[in-house]
């Protein structure tokens, strides 16, 4: 059931959003708590919108976390983040003639002058259109395997720096959105600096996530973390983008007669293992590894004989290039650490039987 107080916050909020003032004493205290709370509120509501991924409610969130911080509502015009430097009757006229950033920004000064009646306000705003924090965005994006793709993201910034409006920094939140589940894959705070700005495009790398069957697109989102309206997106497509095979390729492993230790045919490199016969993996790789100098990629899980694997190919460098002095030292030192490593095992063995 909704209260009476539900009605006296809700008032009370909306009326610190829109710079009003309180009369009534009884209020004071509350107008209080709420304009001291609420902005830790709302970040606090936008946290956890964003870390359950959800795409509308966040964005929802964020909106009005940067109304409350400027006490501008979200659906007022974006240039009354400047209501310092410019008069409420542009702000109003602005407003009214339904003249929006986009629109501001393809029109002259002289446009702007006689869309407001008011010729030198046309320079004026085009002047705090400039210190605006606009960005763009471009990215290329490359498949790393089916189900994961690395996104190569370039952020252009494109406005004046002022510190009196922007400070040291600007944070931005890029978000990655599927806008048909309205699900977020990737978000994280990226901070533009007043050098930054002024340098070459800024270059981020990071993987998402896709599934199957493929959604039409993922869309890139920048928002900044405290400007309203300031924001930039752009689409990655799915329909002509080129993915690995649905399957990897494994080498298959075959029905092999264990291979004896005696195949090395060196008494010194078969006195180093206690047992007869390699094993399966062992087996199937042995000849490549012994009596070849091909390139091997050997994955297999842990317990099934890499590193046994890995001294075959040792044990070949050793017989083909017994000449060298780092082969014979190698060869001298590994073969008394592996005797060492046995015979410990063996008194190991005796001591606990």
């Amino acid at each position: 059931m909704i209260t009476y107080d539900y009605y006296v916050h809700d008032a009370i909020l909306q009326l610190y959003i829109s710079r009003g003032s309180i009369d009534t004493f009884s209020l004071v205290s509350d107008a209080a708590y709420i304009s001291a709370s609420l902005a830790r509120i709302m970040r606090a509501l936008f946290e956890i919108c964003l870390r359950k991924g959800w795409c509308e409610m966040s964005k929802f969130m964020l909106e009005y976390c940067k109304a409350v911080d400027r006490q501008i509502w979200p659906h007022q015009h974006a240039l009354r983040q400047f209501d310092r430097d410019l008069s409420a009757e542009i702000l109003r006229k602005l407003e009214e003639r339904g003249a929006d950033l986009d629109r501001l920004h393809e029109m002259e000064e002289k446009d702007i002058g006689a869309l407001i009646r008011y010729a030198p306000g046309g320079r004026l705003v085009k002047q705090y259109l400039g210190y605006f924090p606009w960005i763009h965005l471009s990215a290329t994006v490359s498949p790393i395997t089916r189900t994961v793709l690395k996104v190569d993201l370039v952020i252009t910034p494109d406005f004046t720096w002022k510190d009196r409006f922007h400070g040291n920094a600007l944070r931005w939140w890029i978000i990655v959105e599927d806008s048909e589940t309205d699900h977020i894959y990737h978000s994280e705070l990226f901070t533009l600096t007043k050098r930054m700005a002024r340098g070459e495009p800024q270059k981020l790398s990071f993987t998402v996530p896709i599934f199957e069957p493929h959604p039409p697109q993922y869309f890139i989102r920048a928002v900044s973390d405290s400007w309203l309206q300031a924001e930039a997106f752009y689409c990655i497509s799915f329909q002509n983008l080129p993915l690995p095979q649905a399957r990897t390729s494994h080498t298959e492993l075959l029905d092999l007669k264990p291979l004896p230790v005696t195949a090395l045919g060196n008494n010194i490199y078969e006195a180093l293992y206690n047992f007869s016969h390699f094993n399966p993996i062992q087996t199937q790789i042995f000849h490549v590894l012994y009596h070849t100098d091909n390139n091997v990629l050997l994955g297999a899980p842990t317990g099934s004989g890499k590193t046994i694997s890995a001294e075959l190919a040792m044990l070949r460098l050793f017989n083909t290039q017994p000449d060298m002095k780092d082969s014979q030292h190698s060869a001298s030192s590994w073969t008394k650490n592996i005797f060492h490593v046995q015979l410990a095992n063996q008194l190991l063995k005796l001591s606990s039987g």
